[in-house]
């Protein structure tokens, strides 16, 4: 957990950040909440963290839910992006200690809301996510990170193939009349990636590896479809945010 934490300040300082005191409380909160998932995990029989909470209080086990609220620009979606960066590397050190390592979903009400976290965390270099979502309302810079829903647990198996050909028929059209209607400089580049990666099949291993991601990042109304028959140990731990549109919002 130290080594987690010292990771994610060094990533913060690099992207001219920081965290106050209660920042930096919070997100030792969360990763002992990610590192008590991932014990658990490795034990066979093991219960969820609201059962470990309730049943051992005295061995100071961390909470199974964590609320932190704060007024426009009081850093809760820079918290936001400290806890995924610490969470994901807290992973590393599980997976070569042979456990199993947490996995995230980030969701929010809003498209926008998500984005944001998701635009902070690229600008701090972390990439290790993928954003689930109609491709037209998702950020420009987040597309190249991107994918549809289509032929996730929310469709029959038998139909799965021919949603995700339709889908991708249909993002790549409505991409490329976004990239004719001659965006800057920059979303062209992203439009041109998004494009690419659906010709090249990139996007659709992506959906097909949506079970096993570390991070994933969607709407709360797609989270419902997404984690719909997953196995509970192999869930992500929720990380709902209520953002209104970038840099500001209710947490």
């Amino acid at each position: 957990i130290a080594l987690a934490e010292a990771g994610v300040l060094e990533v913060l300082e690099q992207g001219g950040l920081a965290l106050n005191g209660e920042q930096l409380r919070i997100l030792r909160l969360a990763l002992r909440m990610a590192h008590a998932c991932t014990l658990r995990a490795g034990e066979a029989g093991g219960g969820d963290l609201l059962d470990d909470a309730r049943e051992d209080k005295k061995d100071d086990a961390p909470p199974p839910i964590a609320l932190v609220h704060g007024l426009f620009g009081t850093g809760k979606s820079t918290l936001l992006a400290a806890i995924i960066i610490g969470v994901h590397a807290l992973g590393d050190e599980s997976e070569s200690a042979g456990r199993r390592r947490p996995r995230l979903l980030l969701c929010a009400a809003t498209n926008v809301a998500v984005d944001s976290v998701l635009t902070k965390l690229l600008g701090l270099g972390f990439s290790s996510f993928t954003r689930v979502g109609a491709l037209r309302r998702i950020a420009k810079e987040v597309l190249p990170y991107s994918t549809h829903a289509a032929g996730s647990e929310c469709a029959s198996k038998s139909s799965a193939q021919r949603s995700a050909q339709r889908a991708n028929a249909d993002a790549e059209r409505a991409l490329n009349e976004e990239l004719a209607a001659s965006p800057n400089a920059r979303d062209a580049a992203c439009l041109r990636s998004a494009i690419a990666d659906i010709k090249a099949g990139r996007m659709n291993a992506r959906t097909r590896s949506l079970k096993i991601v570390h991070v994933l990042a969607t709407t709360c109304a797609s989270s419902t479809c997404l984690t719909a028959g997953a196995d509970t140990d192999a869930a992500p731990t929720a990380l709902k945010w209520q953002g209104r549109g970038r840099g500001g919002g209710r947490g």
